[in-house]
């Protein structure tokens, strides 16, 4: 037996019985009354046009719970079951259909409070759905479409096991997320990602719009008080986690280019107005072949500046533009005190066999020049230096070119400081009127071949010619001047003096070692002596001392060692003067004058040969002339005397 629980004040049933076979039909129900109970469960089967209003105005084919008041409550079912409710056609088990028909028919209100404003589908919290929203609606295709959504406390939303996630704008509609000032919009893996976590594509879409970019990023700084950092994009990269040998991470990837464009393409574009447009802490910076292009470009480095080549290659490659640019500019604006100085180059060689290596490689070409039969002056490699530094007491050196010691061990090859090539006018040319070339003090200049053959060597007071010290040509050079003149000049044995254009006497001593040697000779075909002048010939004195016995005359045996001897004799009996010839040669000439007024006898003897085999007595100013023979005894034979 089943009851009708109907509890109120008051309460009007109208019912119409009306039989169609064995199933009633109730033409119309109408309760005014607080609450409904029943133990089963409840059915309201109706026809076209009924209408069944609970506590509020009755609209044909609609349920109205609560009226426009929406005080009005509806509970269907107490325990999970096949609890339906059915407007319209199809009924199933926990289902909820609303009849296709007009729009209004499609909407369900409830209430207007916040939290009342709930509809909730499923029967655990970890399933449900929540929507609280006066204005909502799901589409026939399944897709919900919100004019605005409201999500409120934590709130997930999380897609069917392996389905994806999407959101499409309708039409030109943007997708807008809104934050606050405390607020952010994350992106945090679940798992281990197994595929690129954001990605941004526009394939089979290709851009035709201006200004179109593919992440833009606008953020805007407010000046306050105090130090900010702030940064367009803040990349964190965490290599802490387990890493094997040949892993790469990068903090930021751009790929190649697929097709090189007829366009200008740029991999990374950073405009105007930075302080620094790269700031690069102790990380590398490294790739394979790329072109960097700027309009002006300016390096500011605080510390150093290092460039490594990898692998075998130009380190740096420098094209500078069509006329007067310079390709290379530096301007060192502060005083420099590094001693390694603006440009510091250390090259270590170590080549393959047969491989030449250049520090430093300029190949400068003089190409045809302008019109006009200009003179131009050029230079390979230019130094202007200006000296502006203080007179000091102790003055330091400043060098236009200064090459240091050479370090390590010589060796045998040729190890030249500078070395000059072929072809070249003047291989050194000063133009300083007053030029001067110097050496440290005892220091010795040494020019040499290639194969390190000396020419001469310069050093402190002495010019030292290894081969021949020749002028250009015959004729046209002096050696010293009129107001220069040379001191000595030292002649080798054996050499001598070559005198005319060809050669035609030679003034030189002689060291043959015979009768006839060691001495001055002129020889030649025309080796005729002519004195403009007068003839001087060498002079030696010969003084015979007083033997201080009045009975007999002293003798003197004194060789003589010049052409011309003067005997002075002090001994008033007389002196004889009887000369040896260790000294003589063959053709020398001896003079013999007495120089004294006491007698000087010469004596025949078997070395000195006299005229007629005589004694010779000389007076006062007399003189007796002799000839060295180169006789069998090899002798002094007498030429002449004279009685002054």
């Amino acid at each position: 037996m089943k009851r009708l629980f109907i509890r109120g004040s008051s309460f009007f049933v109208a019912l119409v019985f009306l039989f169609f076979g064995s199933t009633p039909v109730w033409a119309a129900l109408t309760f005014d009354a607080t609450s409904i109970t029943t133990d089963g469960a409840f059915t309201l089967n109706g026809v076209a046009g009924s209408a069944y209003a609970i506590g509020g105005s009755t609209v044909a084919g609609t349920i109205t719970i609560g009226g426009t008041a929406q005080t009005g409550l509806l509970t269907l079912g107490q325990s999970s079951g096949t609890n339906t409710i059915a407007i319209g056609s199809g009924t199933g088990a926990t289902t909820v259909q609303i009849a296709t028909g007009a729009t209004n028919a499609k909407t369900v209100q409830i209430g207007t409070g916040a939290v009342a404003n709930t509809i909730t589908i499923g029967s655990a919290a970890t399933t449900g759905l929540s929507l609280t929203d006066d204005n909502w609606n799901i589409t026939a295709a399944g897709v919900g479409t919100f004019d605005s959504l409201v999500l409120n406390g934590t709130t997930d939303i999380t897609s069917e096991t392996n389905e994806a996630l999407t959101i499409t704008p309708n039409g030109t509609g943007d997708i807008s997320l809104s934050v606050d000032g405390d607020s952010e919009v994350g992106i945090t893996a679940s798992a281990a990602p197994t595929a690129d976590m954001v990605t941004i594509t526009n394939a089979g879409q290709g851009t035709v719009t201006n200004g179109v970019d593919a992440l833009a990023i606008n953020l805007v700084t407010a000046a306050v008080a105090g130090n900010r950092d702030h940064s367009g994009l803040d990349i964190t990269v965490d290599q802490a986690g387990a890493t094997e040998a040949g892993d790469t991470i990068q903090g930021i990837n751009i790929a190649a280019l697929g097709v090189n464009p007829t366009g200008l393409a740029n991999a990374i574009e950073i405009g105007a107005n930075w302080d620094n447009a790269l700031l690069i802490g102790a990380n590398d910076i490294e790739g394979t072949d790329a072109t960097i292009t700027f309009t002006d470009f300016t390096l500011a480095a605080e510390g150093r500046i290092a460039m490594n080549p990898d692998t075998a290659g130009d380190a740096i490659t420098i094209t500078s533009a069509a006329g007067a640019s310079e390709a290379i500019s530096i301007d060192s604006t502060a005083d420099v005190t590094d001693p390694d100085g603006v440009i510091d180059m250390d090259v270590d060689v170590n080549s393959v066999p047969g491989q030449n290596v250049e520090g430093i490689n300029l190949d400068f070409e003089l190409v045809t020049g302008g019109t006009g039969n200009v003179s131009e002056t050029h230079s390979a490699f230019l130094i202007t230096a200006t000296q502006n530094s203080s007179d000091e007491a102790n003055d330091d050196v400043f060098y236009g070119i200064n090459i240091a010691n050479m370090g390590g061990t010589a060796r045998d090859g040729v190890e030249a400081a500078i070395a000059i090539g072929d072809s070249w006018d003047r291989n050194l040319l000063f133009l300083d009127a007053s030029t001067s070339i110097g050496i440290s003090d005892a220091g010795t200049f040494t020019f040499e071949n290639a194969s390190g053959t000396d020419f001469f060597t310069a050093a402190a007071g002495t010019f030292t010619v290894t081969g021949a010290l020749n002028p250009e040509a015959a004729g046209t050079r002096d050696l010293g001047l009129t107001t220069a003149e040379w001191d000595q000049i030292y002649l080798a044995d054996d050499g001598g003096l070559e005198l005319g254009l060809d050669q035609d006497a030679t003034l030189a001593y002689d060291e043959v070692g015979d009768a006839t040697g060691d001495r001055v000779e002129l020889t030649g075909t025309n080796a005729s002596l002519w004195l403009e002048d007068r003839l001087s010939l060498g002079i030696q004195t010969v003084t015979i001392a007083d033997d201080g016995n009045g009975g007999t005359s002293p003798t003197d045996t004194t060789a003589p060692t010049t052409a011309f001897v003067q005997v002075v004799c002090n001994d008033a009996q007389g002196c004889n003067y009887t000369f040896a010839e260790s000294s003589a040669k063959v053709g020398d000439l001896l003079i013999i004058v007495n120089n004294s007024v006491n007698s000087v006898v010469i004596t025949d003897t078997v070395d000195q040969i006299n005229a007629s085999a005589a004694t010779v007595t000389l007076g006062t100013d007399d003189t007796i002339m002799f000839i060295y023979s180169d006789q069998a005894n090899d002798e002094w034979v007498q030429l002449g005397t004279s009685n002054n």
